[in-house]
């Protein structure tokens, strides 16, 4: 949620813009400031323009330390995998060579963020539900009935790849919530523990009855 102060100040979307724009102005090394921007941006686009401008204020967040900044580049990966969102939602078909462009610089943010915070469970869970999305919206793009027949197409194989990944990230991040675990709970970890067994649920449906 963004922040309940900026909220009360202007609780119109466009006035609360205003003030994230302002901030940038003020401050254009900030980094965070344009990832707020960012963010702000890519969570109320509804056409493809918005996101092309979430996308530039993505890059400013980018410059400088912000490509070092696990919470930046978690932004950077957001900011994709949402225009992949968007094209699904309204069942817009996008060409193979675009949807594997915005999947892959997705993944590498979201792998970068875990790069500078090994602990960085919400960038393992990201980039889990990514893949997930991606499947789902390739086999939706074309006449294969169930994803098993999908996924062994030989014209598919980039998207067997990506299943592949995501079951390997699923049992990194099993390992990695397991030693949090040991450490303590909190509302977020439960949170994404319940992510997790979700994200285990729709990789579990891929494969149907051949697992």
């Amino acid at each position: 949620k963004f922040s309940l102060l900026l909220e009360d100040v202007a609780p119109i979307a466009h006035a609360q813009k205003r003030i994230l724009l302002a901030l940038t102005e003020a401050y254009p090394d900030k980094s965070h400031y344009w990832g707020h921007l960012a963010r702000f941006c890519y969570e109320k686009a509804d056409n493809p323009n918005e996101f092309e401008e979430a996308v530039g204020y993505v890059k400013n967040a980018l410059n400088g330390s912000g490509e070092y900044d696990p919470v930046i580049l978690h932004v950077a990966g957001m900011c994709m995998r949402r225009i992949i969102e968007y094209y699904k939602r309204h069942e817009i078909s996008l060409p193979f060579s675009k949807l594997k462009e915005l999947a892959e610089e997705s993944k590498t943010y979201f792998e970068l963020s875990r790069k500078q915070k090994v602990q960085n469970v919400h960038s393992y869970i990201s980039e889990i539900q990514l893949l997930i999305i991606v499947i789902e919206f390739g086999k939706s793009m074309t006449n294969y009935k169930d994803y098993m027949s999908f996924l062994i197409s030989e014209d598919n194989k980039w998207f067997l790849e990506q299943f592949e990944i995501l079951e390997q990230l699923i049992k990194e991040t099993e390992i990695l919530l397991n030693h949090m675990r040991t450490i303590a709970i909190n509302q977020r970890l439960t949170k994404s523990i319940r992510y997790l067994a979700q994200s285990e649920s729709s990789s579990h449906e891929f494969l149907g009855d051949y697992t």
